[in-house]
This record gives C-alpha cells, structure tokens and sequence, in this order.
C-alpha cells in the first residue's frame, strides 16, 4: 500500500469513528434522543457543567437545565442563591445522568446546551428544583413540560417550600413577571 493509499485510510478510519461516535460543538441534539453524562461541577442553582459519555474529546460543556430559573449571586438574584446551588451540588456533582432534549430551543444564546435531566427514569431533576422551592419555572420560554413544572412551582410557593418560605415578597413578585 502506497503513502497515499494509507493516509486516505486513516483519514477515513478517523472520518468513520468520529461521526460514529464523536461528539463536538456542531453535534445537533435531537429531540426524542437521550446522552448520558457525568455531572462534573454545579455552577448554580441551575447550571451545571457536563462531559458527554460520547464525547471522545472530553470538552465539559456548560449546560442550563431548561425551563428552570434559580437564584444567582449579582443583581437582584441572590435571595436562596447559596441553598439552590447547594441542593443541585449535593444531588448531582459527579453523578451520571440521562440528558433530554426538548423539542424546541436545544441551546441558549450563548451556544450552551438547555437540557431535561433525569436520575435514572423517573426522578426529573429540572421538576425536583422547582418541587423543592430551589427554582422557578421561566416564563419567557417555550417548553415541553412547561405547564407541569407551573403545577409544581403552583404547589411549592402554597406550601411556602424552599425561596418561597425565605424570601421577600418583593424579591418573590419580581419572578413570575
């Protein structure tokens, strides 16, 4: 075999494996599709940075847990910043988890993945921090389990669960507006 003949295997050989079982920033997430990934840091309340079991690469990308808002530090967020960033941090850093899709917005303004996440089939972990009180439901975007997740923020704030029982009125008022 020639040179050439060789390096156009190669190439192939790589081509090949990498749409097989690569993973990279253009990769399209696909509704109905589920990944597997380690949690491997809890930015926030709401954030957490991922690696892909299929990323042969090993990039940790930064994902937002869609439908779901939870209280930041800066600005007017920080009421119950530290206890939602501490309730997702005890639940998911370093555990493996099933990632779904939504079947409209994929990816945030910035590029970074808005997933559904789960703990095996039937614990919904963007569902248990708005159950818990340690979020809110975003009402500035579509989303498939959307009115679900009002049901449950519906319940936690009469049951005064989580930032719903610690925090201002004020503060509270400026949520779901």
């Amino acid at each position: 075999m020639g040179r050439k003949t060789s390096l156009m295997a190669l190439i192939l050989l790589f081509v090949g494996f990498g749409i097989g079982m690569g993973f990279d920033r253009n990769t399209k997430f696909e509704y109905g599709v589920t990944q597997e990934a380690t949690v491997t840091k809890v930015v926030d309340g709401n954030t957490v940075e991922l690696l892909f079991r299929n990323d042969l690469v090993g990039e940790v990308r930064t994902a937002k847990l869609k439908g779901v808002v939870a209280s930041w530090k800066g600005d007017d967020g920080a009421c119950f910043a530290e206890n939602s960033k501490r309730f997702l941090n005890d639940l998911l850093n370093g555990t493996t988890v099933t990632v779904m899709w939504d079947s409209g917005d994929k990816v945030d303004s910035k590029g970074n993945p808005l997933v559904y996440l789960w703990l095996g089939k039937f614990l919904d972990i963007n569902g248990l921090v708005v159950t818990t009180g340690n979020g809110w439901v975003a009402r500035m975007f579509p989303g498939d389990r959307k009115e679900a997740y009002l049901a449950f923020e519906a319940k936690a704030r009469a049951e005064k669960r989580g930032l719903w029982g610690s925090c201002s009125e004020e503060f509270l008022s400026k949520l779901t507006h």
